[in-house]
């Protein structure tokens, strides 16, 4: 019976030895696991990155075109101010067609 007995304790011992393995390679399964969610995380981390500074960047851009926009507007204005001003001092200054010219 002794021997029965040991065996017992013996197959007991080699089952727990085989849980703990079993639980050992459970958890470094867990942890490369782990690992690869990290890696994932930071890549997510860099691309959200990215994306806000190319947001920023086209934003930047936006309020450049619009302030263009409104430089070209303004420009428009005053180049057809201008044009009214020359054309309203060519008629004052033309000389009439009715004004007969002197010959010498």
């Amino acid at each position: 019976m002794s021997k029965n007995r040991k065996e017992d304790n013996t197959n007991d011992q080699k089952e727990q030895d085989m849980n703990k393995m079993d639980k050992m390679f459970e958890m470094k399964c867990m942890m490369v696991e782990l690992e690869s969610l990290d890696e994932i995380k930071e890549r997510i981390l860099c691309v959200e990155k990215d994306v806000k500074q190319m947001k920023d960047s086209i934003e930047f851009v936006h309020d450049e075109v619009n302030d263009l926009k409104d430089e070209v507007e303004k420009t428009k204005r005053s180049d057809e101010e201008n044009r009214r001003k020359i054309r309203e001092h060519v008629r004052r200054y033309k000389p009439s067609a009715t004004r007969k010219r002197c010959r010498p």
